[in-house]
């Protein structure tokens, strides 16, 4: 993750004068400077196992410019911050300043804008080209060899679920049962991109906690406040675990850079579900558009909220083909399947007003939200 860490670089060279001036009195702690300009003091030597490269480990840490400003902690939030060392996922500054540290111990970190953010600065507090200053605590190091085997990523990657705090919003809080809208970029470990709504032009709305979207999502995005964005790195048994998707392999942690736009309470429907329908692409089509008046041919499966498929057209080894915009299907479809184009994959997840509402349907409850995952075979 680069997060934190990179804000270090910006902070360090203007607080390294202040250091210098300040602690270089009788009896103050010389700082080391490295090679690379980063500048570092021990305040409290740990006894417990040393940080190396690749190894797992946990950190308090306080981060500041050098004009005392702090901008990020996580002791505010309660818990230390979880990383991969010298994978590349935080700021130079902090893969480099925290190898050697101890278990335990502490350490004051001055880092550069070279090895921070540079001259791109990140988010309001943090201004181009800053000197970092970060007082870490090592609270644990785990090695790749303690990791059980079930728990390491194909692709090398992480475990445990990665949350950076890029900017902290100050609008509503997202809680689980909150109806959130969100903008998101999600990239594989070498920095390729899957997907984002940004390409799409419009955010993506989901209920939290709610199982709509990947584990990783409903955990990493809980405590996110409007106008804060975050960045999720999400080991493979959060994400979609050895089963692959379009452009996802089997086995990948997946890093997503996420801005929360807007929460409201969700409308619940009776059996706990949403009121409005709710659209996800999976996969976007770039074949011919279903457009009402067409006629269209799709694969589907239906499931309850609960998970239990009470339908499916590939259980039957073909197709539904039905005219589009002609009420033969519900509504939910109608509205839901306008636009996709052939090749495309949608998750439509339909409140009961635009299913069956307070009428039973064979295995289906009376006042059902359902959920489908629909693909776009043929417009014709």
């Amino acid at each position: 993750m680069r997060f934190f860490p990179r804000l270090l670089q910006a902070a360090a060279l203007f607080s390294l004068a202040i250091l210098v001036a300040c602690e270089s009195g009788p009896g103050a702690p010389n700082p080391v400077t490295t090679p690379s300009g980063l500048k570092y003091i021990d305040q409290q030597v740990g006894t417990g196992a040393e940080a190396k490269t690749g190894d797992n480990v946990e950190v308090h840490y306080t981060g500041t410019l050098t004009d005392g400003t702090k901008f990020d902690s996580s002791l505010d939030r309660g818990r230390p911050f979880k990383f991969r060392l010298g994978a590349g996922k935080v700021i130079k500054g902090w893969d480099e300043g925290i190898v050697g540290m101890k278990e335990g111990g502490k350490r004051k970190l001055i880092i550069p804008p070279n090895l921070a953010y540079g001259d791109r600065g990140a988010g309001e507090k943090i201004p181009p080209n800053s000197t970092l200053e970060f007082d870490v605590e090592l609270v644990s190091v785990r090695t790749a060899r303690e990791l059980p085997p079930q728990a390491k990523g194909d692709d090398g990657g992480i475990t445990e679920l990665m949350i950076e705090d890029i900017k902290v919003g100050d609008g509503a809080e997202a809680k689980p049962g909150d109806l959130v809208s969100v903008h998101y970029t999600g990239t594989l470990l070498d920095g390729s991109k899957f997907d984002s709504s940004l390409d799409h032009g419009k955010p993506f709305e989901f209920p939290l906690g709610g199982g709509r979207v990947i584990k990783g999502w409903d955990q990493g995005v809980a405590g996110m406040k409007v106008g804060g964005k975050r960045k999720l790195t999400i080991p493979p048994h959060l994400a979609y675990g050895n089963r692959a998707r379009p452009k996802i392999p089997a086995g990948s942690t997946l890093v997503f850079e996420v801005e929360l736009l807007e929460v409201k309470e969700a409308p619940k429907g009776d059996d706990g579900g949403i009121t409005e329908l709710m659209i996800e692409d999976i996969k976007v089509g770039d074949g011919a558009e279903a457009v009402p008046g067409k006629t269209v041919s799709v694969h589907y499966t239906g499931t309850l909220l609960n998970g239990t498929k009470f339908d499916s057209s590939l259980d039957r080894g073909k197709p539904i083909e039905f005219p589009l915009g002609q009420g033969r299907v519900i509504q939910g479809w109608e509205k839901g399947i306008a636009g996709m184009k052939v090749g495309g994959k949608r998750k439509l997840t339909i409140p009961p007003a635009l299913a069956y509402g307070n009428r039973a349907a064979g295995p289906i409850p009376p006042n059902s939200t359902l959920v489908f995952d629909v693909e776009l075979m043929e417009v014709k």
